[in-house]
């Protein structure tokens, strides 16, 4: 949900894992999927989260200067020179409104996330698949559905680690390591970050570049010259944060000369939805309403 939000010029909420029930929801990773909300405004978010919960108290806008937001340098690198002239220029605009924004030290988050992110869920869409698929009587097995698959990056993903007798499956052992070790290492990098900076929330550019044209951009797309994995490239600064478990939400903060929009997301700790949703409502009335993105 926080990708197409940021590509399009909205806010969304990828909540705390297991906030939602995802009874009735087509799966991919039962231990990383989770719904969330997208729309206009943060006041929206709120309210959908409310009726989603059930939970209507009241989220109030935080002052400024009592927000403190923590920079992890490892998620502004290999940015797009705009989107991360923009980014930099909607940081100093939290700054000058009275946000403080720590540059911190913390880093393997990333690293952490290629070791454990892909090995569960392309472990997990085996059976989590199937099994849906069986369970609302849709007449079709794993590998029939893989047949169907229109785009070209996806299909190769299904073909090469999902189907059943995939040739590059994910081991027992490799899945075991991931969500045992890795998984539980990259929570407590979370939850350090977040105690020993006293911060509120870590931010960063939700995506390494604006939205790419759908012709072209299946396999790759073009980061600052240079051809990168297009689904591996859009969510790198995203999953971690999936992974963890831990709540995120993306806000726009700029449009770049072409018109298209640039998000900066906030990843706050396990089961703060709701401060995050209050830092979210003031970072909101700094940044202010954007224009419509170029062709709307």
């Amino acid at each position: 949900m926080r990708i197409p939000a940021a590509l399009n010029g909205i806010v969304a909420l990828r909540p705390t894992i297991n906030r939602y029930s995802q009874v009735g929801v087509t799966p991919i990773s039962h231990s990383r999927d989770t719904v969330g909300p997208m729309a206009r405004t943060v006041s929206d978010l709120i309210l959908l989260d409310s009726v989603i919960t059930r939970d209507w108290r009241n989220v109030e806008t935080v002052a400024p200067r009592r927000i403190r937001l923590g920079v992890v340098p490892e998620m502004f690198q290999n940015i797009d020179v705009e989107t991360l002239r923009l980014v930099n220029q909607g940081l100093d605009r939290l700054r000058h409104a009275g946000v403080e924004i720590v540059q911190l030290q913390a880093s393997g988050f990333l690293d952490l996330d290629n070791q454990s992110g892909f090995p569960i869920a392309l472990f997990e869409a085996t059976q989590d698949i199937g099994n849906y698929l069986e369970t609302y009587n849709t007449g079709l097995t794993l590998p029939q559905l893989a047949a169907q698959i229109a785009s070209p990056d996806v299909k190769f993903v299904f073909d090469t680690f999902v189907v059943p007798g995939a040739p590059n499956a994910i081991p027992q052992s490799v899945y075991d390591n991931a969500v045992n070790v890795v998984r539980p290492r990259l929570q407590k990098l979370y939850a350090d970050t977040f105690e020993i900076g006293d911060l509120d929330a870590i931010i960063f550019p939700t995506t390494p570049l604006p939205a790419s044209p759908i012709i072209g951009s299946d396999s790759t797309v073009n980061l600052n010259g240079i051809q990168v994995p297009t689904f591996q490239t859009y969510i790198r600064n995203t999953d971690p944060g999936s992974v963890a478990g831990v709540p995120g939400i993306s806000l726009p903060v700029a449009l770049t000369s072409g018109g298209l929009p640039v998000g900066l997301e906030i990843d706050g700790p396990a089961g703060s939805d709701r401060d995050l949703l209050a830092v979210a409502l003031a970072l909101e009335k700094i940044f202010g309403q954007l224009p419509a993105p170029a062709g709307f």
